[in-house]
């Protein structure tokens, strides 16, 4: 079963602030105590939390994605090609 990924309202329970402050901690904007900044970074590297970058990507409006659309796999010219695209 798959482990349900830690979001920024989670981590606002746990610590009993405002998501708001958490999203301005996470994204180094102001408005945010050193302190509070350190025990929010702190904690989140303590549960080992990853940004979800598609949610990121929706709040943008724009996502970082190249499609590949092969003719033939069994091609080894698209693997080097598509293992180059990620460089």
């Amino acid at each position: 079963m798959k482990k349900k990924s830690v979001t920024m309202s989670d981590i606002a329970k746990a610590m009993d602030i405002s998501t708001v402050t958490v999203s301005k901690a996470l994204g180094d904007k102001d408005g945010v105590s050193e302190d509070v900044r350190t025990r929010i970074l702190n904690y989140t590297q303590s549960i080992g939390y990853k940004p979800n970058t598609i949610a990121q990507s929706l709040s943008k409006g724009h996502l970082n994605i190249i499609a590949l659309v092969l003719g033939d796999l069994r091609n080894p010219f698209y693997a080097e090609l598509a293992f180059r695209m990620q460089k």
